[in-house]
């Protein structure tokens, strides 16, 4: 089988490149039907075999188009859930006097300039955080948009040293300046619970838990010093007043040297008085409806009447 011609240097270099550029540097369309070059969207053509959707539609993007919904969230780091996650589609939103976009595997949206802030991430136009989650709330549960607020709205970063993307306060202005929007009130809901401080969904969903069963709400990422000065841990969910801790603890925390570090953060936890309770998944559910998070209720409850006679 006869090997592809080389393409050039600045087509080969691209995440993506038009046909019309593709063609005005002499790049034929059976060059471009060859099986080393895939066609993510209409009009376009990328060397690699999955490239980021995202990127790839960015050679069509027109003036006054940027990337919103779920594409957004994905750009800005939202962890949403894998329905949205895995889908296959990019959505392209024209703001202002553009139509949306109208091609195979995109979804286009229409929104207006008032309403509408775009930054760049990554060096691609993306709607910002409260207008992203604005859009979000006619996609999602109410837990999951709180889980998405509560991201947004922390310190990010394995140890919160990076700022957050927004405040509550820019959560709430997004909501009032488009306050007939689908999920409006979903997202209004959701705004009550949103805090600061959670590092991932189930932290979370694990927050939502203890408090719809009528527990104190617990400070997150609670941060214990020794004698010294020294930081010991961070943990999760915390009753600094009762020695109490709730650590959620998910697949990573299997891998060898993450379970080494864990032993000895707890132990030396316990050092300091601290109780700590120790969750898998099956033991969150936020809505209470499986036996695993009742009993995980009943030792939280048990620990902190232990804690205050």
């Amino acid at each position: 089988m006869r090997r592809p011609s080389r393409l050039p240097a600045d087509l080969a270099s691209r995440v993506s490149f038009t046909t019309s550029d593709a063609a005005q540097l002499g790049v034929g369309h059976r060059r471009l039907a060859a099986s080393d070059i895939v066609a993510p969207f209409h009009g376009v053509r990328s060397t690699r075999e999955s490239p980021p959707l995202a990127s790839a539609y960015q050679v069509r993007l027109t003036e006054g188009q940027c990337f919103s919904h779920t594409t957004a969230a994905l750009l800005l780091g939202c962890p949403l859930p894998r329905r949205l996650e895995r889908a296959a589609v990019v959505h392209v939103s024209s703001v202002g006097k553009w139509r949306g976009p109208r091609t195979r595997g995109v979804v286009g949206h229409e929104l207006s300039s008032r309403c509408t802030k775009v930054i760049g991430v990554d060096g691609l136009p993306v709607t910002d955080a409260p207008t992203t989650w604005r859009h979000l709330a006619g996609m999602l549960s109410v837990d999951e948009l709180i889980a998405i607020g509560d991201y947004l709205v922390s310190p990010r970063g394995s140890y919160g040293d990076l700022p957050a993307l927004t405040e509550a306060e820019g959560l709430r202005r997004s909501i009032e300046r488009t306050p007939r929007v689908r999920g409006a009130a979903r997202a209004r809901d959701a705004l009550m619970e949103v805090r600061v401080g959670a590092r991932s969904p189930k932290e979370t969903e694990a927050r939502l838990m203890i408090c719809r069963a009528g527990l104190p709400e617990p400070e997150l990422n609670h941060a214990v010093f020794d004698d010294k000065g020294e930081l010991i841990a961070e943990i999760d969910l915390a009753y600094p007043d009762d020695l109490l801790g709730v650590e959620y603890e998910g697949d990573s925390h299997r891998e060898r040297e993450r379970f080494r570090r864990d032993i000895r953060r707890i132990e030396r936890l316990q050092d300091a008085g601290w109780h700590i309770i120790r969750l898998a998944a099956d033991d969150v559910d936020s809505t209470l409806a499986t036996s695993a998070s009742r009993d995980t209720i009943q030792r939280i409850e048990r620990r902190l009447r232990m804690a205050r006679p």
